[in-house]
């Protein structure tokens, strides 16, 4: 579940039906950027492409980052690989 809370966004996980308000994850305006662009199904390319002509970070770099904040959001259960 997302929330914005005094211009913060906010990802609460929800686990059997339940929010797990002790685990909130605050996003960073780039994180926001990915969570928004997985509303649809895109690889790890298309949104590292995305946030590369969206910023000014290196290509290579912005990969990696897209791959760990996938990572993460997984281990978590926020997001499925396709």
């Amino acid at each position: 579940m997302q929330r914005t809370i005094a211009g913060e966004t906010i990802l609460v996980p929800v686990r059997g039906g339940i929010a797990d308000v002790m685990n909130l994850y605050v996003l960073n305006p780039t994180a926001l950027a990915l969570w928004e662009l997985l509303e649809t199904p895109r690889t790890l390319e298309e949104l590292a492409e995305h946030l590369t002509r969206s910023t000014d970070g290196e290509a290579g770099e912005v990969q990696r980052d897209c791959r760990e904040f996938l990572q993460r959001m997984e281990e978590l259960g926020l997001v499925e690989s396709l």
